[in-house]
């Protein structure tokens, strides 16, 4: 018998969201897939539990309670975003969670499957770090796109209430619950009048190969879907020396401004660079 454990971190104590997100996030997986042990840790503007030290500490601590061969481990991460990482922004004090960073805290737990959700902006780009074989990585936006919701009022992101609160509260998988968030999310942006060409704001998530089946159930059996095209498309080439090897992290220009409602801003990072679109509603405010 497999079993889970959850750790979830608002690393922002810019807005409530992020920890009413992180709160209620582990506590729709919990009682999902069972989870024990279940760690919430979240920042406010005045305290900080939720730093870069404590996740390191809490995921090392985490993969000595469960069986590291077998037993899955689930992280959600809730925060601003930027092309650089996860804003940590714990009292006065702020810093950026990298995909490296990240990277290297992962593989010091030494679990075999893990499941990383990211609800941030630009969150895609921990998708190429982190994703393998046995780490399915789920974010609410690809590596050129701001996500939206981040409201002292709000209970839950756009990407946190699809996924977590609607989707994954009704599906059997978390590839059937990552369809569903999607559908969700284009339905709420064509409602705000907006012509949208990638649905649920460039919400990514990264499979497992479809040549390497993983002996586990439910969480990973049927997860082969989305975005292989993901890493193809932003690849750099292998055979034409004249195109440059890395990869244009610059902002694109955005041809729809997401599903952004009056009112509504988008959670990026302070300092970041905002799309244009992005930038601008239709919507007068």
């Amino acid at each position: 018998m497999r079993n889970t454990a959850v750790v979830s971190f608002g690393l922002s104590g810019e807005q409530d969201v992020f920890r009413s997100e992180a709160t209620g996030a582990a506590s729709i997986l919990a009682s999902r897939f069972g989870a024990d042990p279940v760690i919430v840790r979240f920042n406010t503007r005045k305290n900080g539990d939720a730093t870069v030290e404590a996740l390191a500490a809490t995921l090392e601590t985490t993969g000595k309670r469960i069986e590291p061969s077998t037993d899955v481990l689930f992280l959600i991460l809730t925060s601003h975003g930027s092309p650089d990482g996860l804003a940590v922004t714990a009292g006065r004090r702020s810093t950026t969670l990298t995909p490296s960073k990240l990277t290297e805290m992962l593989d010091r737990t030494g679990v075999r499957y893990k499941v990383v959700i990211v609800s941030a902006c630009y969150s895609g780009v921990f998708i190429p770090r982190l994703a393998t074989a046995d780490t399915l990585v789920i974010t609410a936006a690809d590596a050129n796109h701001p996500s939206f919701g981040c409201e002292d009022r709000a209970k839950w992101t756009y990407f946190g209430d699809a996924f977590f609160n609607v989707a994954m509260r009704q599906s059997a998988t978390l590839r059937d619950a990552f369809t569903v968030a999607r559908s969700l999310i284009l339905r709420r942006e064509q409602r705000n009048g907006f012509e949208s060409q990638r649905s649920a704001a460039a919400a990514s998530m990264a499979p497992t190969p479809q040549r390497k089946s993983l002996p586990i159930s439910p969480i990973f059996r049927c997860l082969i879907l989305v975005t292989g095209r993901w890493h193809r498309q932003r690849r750099p080439p292998r055979s034409d020396s004249s195109r440059p090897a890395t990869r244009d992290r610059s902002p694109r220009r955005i041809d729809s401004p997401g599903f952004a409602a009056r009112g509504r801003r988008p959670h990026w990072a302070p300092g970041a660079a905002r799309p244009r679109a992005a930038a601008r509603s239709r919507h007068p405010r």
